[in-house]
């Protein structure tokens, strides 16, 4: 047999319990379904708090699967091919017209990062997979929102308090849900430094082979810093996420669906 390491395992063991269970569990939970002392549990929990495997719920100080697992739950159900796909085109739009790029989802009740293609030009935005997408501040947030629909888009943005990045940012949960059905009507959204001053975003949405929405893609650029201008830029996003969505399979039906999987 070969040797394993004792602690990984046990790490592995807690989130496979915290994952598997229908509500979040707590310390005295956790230690008594797995037969392991309180201290080795609280130190496993640690760990992967701390790399965002798992979150803490406020409320109860319980412990329930982070954004982090349930991306790497996205690389395994859509993320492997659509990663790839956007990578290709996000480069290329990188490459040739200086914008960063990237790849979205959400997941947990979070947007989560799922690629980043940063720019080589003057700004370079540089965000590992994984990290916390703000639904509220950028393009890639609000494509997901109005994919969400303004019922679960509502109950997303009032979860926690929005943060203020600039002074240009809505912090209004319904100001926010009100301007979503421009969005889906016109197919994309642009947002102009709400999340990081002077940086402008533009999003579009990503539909699978069952026609519903399962990411988002979007660009971020300084308009001094490029020659294109922006309904160029809104259309180079909005190809791109059109020619992810057509290889993935999305039938030519759904490509004005908003429906999200």
């Amino acid at each position: 047999m070969s040797e394993i390491n004792q602690s990984l395992d046990r790490g592995l063991e807690v989130l496979e319990t915290i994952d598997l269970s229908a509500e979040p569990l707590g310390v005295r939970e956790l230690s008594r379904r797995l037969g392991l002392g309180a201290t080795i549990i609280q130190r496993a929990l640690n760990t992967l708090l701390e790399r965002g495997f798992i979150e803490q719920v406020d409320e109860t100080r319980r412990y329930r699967i982070g954004y982090r697992s349930v991306s790497l739950g996205m690389s395994i159900r859509h993320g492997n091919t659509t990663a790839r796909i956007a990578q290709l085109h996000l480069a290329r739009l990188a490459e040739e017209h200086g914008l960063n790029g990237f790849l979205g989802a959400l997941r947990a009740g979070r947007g989560v990062y799922v690629l980043s293609v940063p720019s080589k030009h003057r700004l370079v935005v540089r965000l590992d997979a994984g990290e916390i997408l703000p639904l509220h501040s950028t393009a890639l947030g609000r494509i997901l929102l109005a994919a969400a629909g303004e019922d679960r888009s509502l109950e997303l943005l009032e979860a926690n308090p929005l943060e203020e990045f600039t002074d240009k940012t809505i912090t209004e949960p319904a100001r926010i849900v009100r301007q979503l059905k421009s969005v889906r009507e016109a197919g994309f959204v642009v947002v102009d430094g709400e999340n990081i001053a002077g940086v402008t975003s533009v999003g579009a949405p990503v539909r699978g082979a069952n026609g519903k929405v399962i990411a988002g893609v979007s660009v971020a650029y300084m308009p001094n810093t490029v020659s294109l201008k922006q309904d160029e830029i809104t259309r180079l996003i909005v190809d791109a996420a059109s020619a992810i969505s057509d290889s993935l399979g999305c039938p030519s039906t759904a490509r004005n669906s908003w429906e999200m999987d």
